[in-house]
């Protein structure tokens, strides 16, 4: 055989490595949301955009947001596996009684650590005119080691005179697939006149 058949032969092996190597990336695709509603609270003065289908509930001043999986698509084309291990919440209170000072940031700091979540950042916030911070944290120890993998967030902004938390988490696989869901409940959530 001719080495420039081997060398043909072995450039088109290559090519076909990469093609393969690029079908089977590791990092998981952002879901598509088919549609959003807008959910308006008859109890406290916030809306906000989530998918349609999922289900609302709240309870002591938490709104829990639970993601149906019939709510996306992938753009794989694979069938989109149930949400259950995401967890999303919308609270509030009035700044009077609960102003974001360092004394609440480290309320929060410490309640991820009872969870056994560890903090990895405090950064400032702004989203459409509203002031905050954000928390980015996740599993304790290490997380190639760890069963029960966490990446979430943790957004408080002040705005309207009201203090907004806004936490989302999911096994760290699940995390950047559901990445429209957060971006899209910040940028949508709004303090609202009762009428």
């Amino acid at each position: 055989m001719s080495s420039h058949l081997i060398i043909k032969r072995m450039h088109w092996f290559v090519l076909i490595i990469i093609f393969i190597s690029a079908g089977c990336s590791s990092e998981p695709h952002p879901l598509i949301v088919k549609s959003w509603e807008r959910y308006k609270s008859q109890s406290y003065p916030i809306t906000f955009l989530y998918p349609r289908g999922s289900h609302i509930s709240s309870s002591r001043q938490v709104i829990m947001i639970h993601l149906d999986p019939g709510s996306f698509e992938r753009n794989d084309g694979h069938p989109v596996d149930s949400p259950e291990d995401v967890l999303c919440t919308v609270s509030l209170s009035p700044v009077e009684f609960e102003s974001m000072s360092n004394g609440k940031i480290t309320t929060i700091l410490k309640e991820l650590e009872r969870e056994n979540l560890e903090p990895r950042s405090v950064e400032p916030k702004t989203i459409k005119g509203k002031t905050g911070i954000q928390i980015l944290f996740n599993s304790k120890g290490n997380m190639e080691e760890s069963t029960e993998k966490i990446n979430g967030v943790y957004t408080i902004l002040e705005t309207d005179g009201y203090t907004i938390y806004i936490r989302f988490q999911s096994a760290s696989g699940m995390f950047y697939m559901f990445q429209p869901v957060l971006d899209t409940l910040l940028e949508s959530v709004e303090i609202v006149k009762f009428e």
